[in-house]
């Protein structure tokens, strides 16, 4: 029989006493925003975030950050409303900073940025939103969701909730199997939810509801004193990592594992400078597991990092410890990086250098003010071609080697031409692989006086071949394309899997900005008709997933266009 908890008491944080300490970890948190965190967004470094449970805290850090660092910047205070902070996740799409309280019970919303005692910008509280003792939150940018952890229960609240308000989604009741549960983590293309659940881990369906019982559960411990806590999604590498905060242990899992499934890895022992783990993410850019540790009788509070495929008896690669780093019963941890697999980049600062690799044209391609003399930072394309097609193309590439790859998806752009003469413009990259054989798509916008065209092309991925562009179809925009004004292209690919092969729909679009000159203002009225492309098969050489990316191409022109606020995010892109 399991020993059920009935409380998460926050008055056990206030007492020192090793024995409450133990409490404490009983109450730590997950990784949860959507697994590997590969923060996005422009204009900021990387960075490390800790909530700090027992100093009502969240301390920031240079990623790289050990020893007895100080934080570059610590959120306290009365006004910031920090009550026995758990769970947390960072949202560099909407640069903003999202924090469970167990002692209000509360969410709260605060920008990215922010420090010292101030106020959140939103928060979520009151008798209608569930909350009841939470502690996991996970963050699904896909679906624009968030997911929060409470004593019996699991709830789901728009991103943009404010106030009193209800959850979308509440899955609790006796076929849950939900036992004071700690960590969670959502899987937005695969349509899951991942609970650390006492000594098993709950697999629910994302959109599960009601008295749902679990898909699968995987056992991750042996007896009721094993205590999962920290639960990281890691897409990348089809993997989830969980701590075991009472066996002092990380084990890495199969995505789809079930059942009594052995660990693919386990890091444990006494070198390994685990010491009562609480929350955990993946840097998969770094490749490292970070792991915020509570502390023992023996060993303060910490934040310890490991190569990713460590196992067994691993030292830490560093550690962060001491009395100038302002832990203090630190319950989670978050990395983030100035590029990520959702993003939405206006090329203020250094991502363009940090985030893209060039595959075509490469010493024509730039980041600067845009070409249009209107004051917004851009990637700026420069170039003549002849009467053969020809293009520039960028591939969005964070970690330099592998290029992350994504499948059914949005990507979009804000893109500006400089008049000169002939067909030329500027557009977005989708299912872009590269070698002999392959290739991906590509949608652009070309300005040609009266004959302003929406184009959808395969471009070439062998090296030698400098793109080949080839028309799959176009939509005529009716000289609806002026010079020096921003519109946006949106390109969307639908997979349909109910059939073999899937059935594909890419459909384009563009639209006005309502302000000419500013790619920053809303969205206006759509220019020209959609395009849409339902092939029988994908053509031959395209493949999913692959590569995004920005290009731009020409047709015997000067070409001279302007490219920013790229973007994978559906809502950014108004989709």
């Amino acid at each position: 029989m399991k020993s059920a908890r009935t409380s998460r008491s926050p008055r056990a944080f206030t007492m020192l006493s090793i024995a409450l300490i133990g409490a404490v970890a009983a109450l730590g948190v997950l990784q949860g925003s959507c697994g590997a965190a590969r923060a996005q967004q422009s204009g900021f470094a990387a960075e490390m975030f800790v909530t700090n449970f027992s100093a009502n805290s969240v301390t920031v850090y240079q990623r790289t950050a050990s020893g007895n660092a100080a934080p570059v910047r610590t959120l306290s205070g009365d006004a910031t409303g920090l009550a026995f902070p758990a769970g947390l996740a960072v949202d560099t799409v909407h640069d903003e900073v999202w924090v469970v309280n167990l002692g209000t019970p509360s969410i709260a919303v605060y920008s990215r940025g922010a420090s010292g005692n101030s106020a959140p910008l939103r928060t979520i509280s009151g008798p209608t939103t569930g909350l009841a003792q939470p502690i996991g939150l996970a963050l699904d940018l896909v679906h624009d969701e968030i997911l929060v952890t409470n004593s019996l229960s699991i709830t789901a609240y728009r991103r943009t909730a404010s106030g009193d308000t209800a959850p979308l989604r509440t899955i609790t009741g006796p076929a849950t199997g939900l036992d004071n549960p700690l960590g969670v983590a959502v899987d937005p293309t695969g349509d899951e939810v991942f609970v650390a659940n006492r000594h098993v881990i709950n697999v629910y369906s994302r959109t599960a509801t009601g008295n749902a019982p679990p898909l699968r559960t995987i056992t991750v411990g042996t007896t009721d004193q094993d205590n999962a806590v920290g639960i990281a999604l890691d897409t990348v590498n089809d993997e989830i990592t969980v701590t075991n905060r009472a066996a002092n242990t990380l084990a890495v899992y199969s995505r789809i594992a079930s059942g009594d499934a052995a660990p693919l890895r386990v890091i444990a022992g006494a070198g390994t400078g685990l010491a009562e783990p609480l929350g955990v993410t993946v840097d998969v850019a770094n490749n490292e597991l970070v792991v915020a540790n509570l502390g023992g009788s023996e060993a303060g509070p910490s934040i310890t990092v490991y190569a990713r495929t460590a196992s067994g008896n691993a030292s830490p690669l560093r550690t962060l410890s001491g009395g100038s780093t302002g832990l203090a019963a630190p319950a989670f941890v978050d990395v983030i990086h100035p590029c990520a697999r959702t993003f939405s980049l206006d090329f203020a600062d250094q991502e363009y250098p940090d985030c893209f690799r060039e595959l075509v044209r490469g010493n024509e391609i730039s980041d600067g003010p845009d070409l249009g003399g209107t004051g917004q930072f851009a990637v700026n394309f420069k170039g003549v071609s002849g009467s053969t097609p020809s293009v520039w193309l960028t591939i969005y590439d964070p970690a330099d080697e592998p290029a992350p790859t994504y499948g059914a998806g949005t990507v979009c752009a804000d893109v500006l031409i400089v008049p000169f003469n002939n067909a030329k413009g500027a557009g977005v990259v989708s299912l872009m692989n590269e070698g002999v054989g392959k290739k991906g798509l590509g949608l652009v916008v070309h300005e040609a006086g009266n004959t302003d065209t929406l184009l959808l092309m395969t471009l070439d991925g062998d090296p030698t071949k400098n793109g080949k562009p080839t028309t799959l179809t176009t939509v005529s925009l009716n000289g609806g394309i002026a010079g020096r004004t921003c519109y946006r292209v949106v390109m969307t690919t639908v997979e349909d899997r109910s059939t073999t092969p899937s059935k594909w729909t890419v459909t384009g679009k563009v639209f006005r900005h309502a302000t000419a000159t500013d790619p920053n203002s809303r969205l206006a009225a759509q220019v020209g008709s959609t395009l849409t492309y339902r092939p029988a098969t994908l053509p031959a050489g395209v493949t999913s997933p692959g590569e995004l990316g920005i290009m731009a191409s020409s047709v015997a022109a000067v070409l001279n266009a302007s490219v920013t606020n790229f973007s994978n995010d559906p809502v950014r892109c108004g989709q």
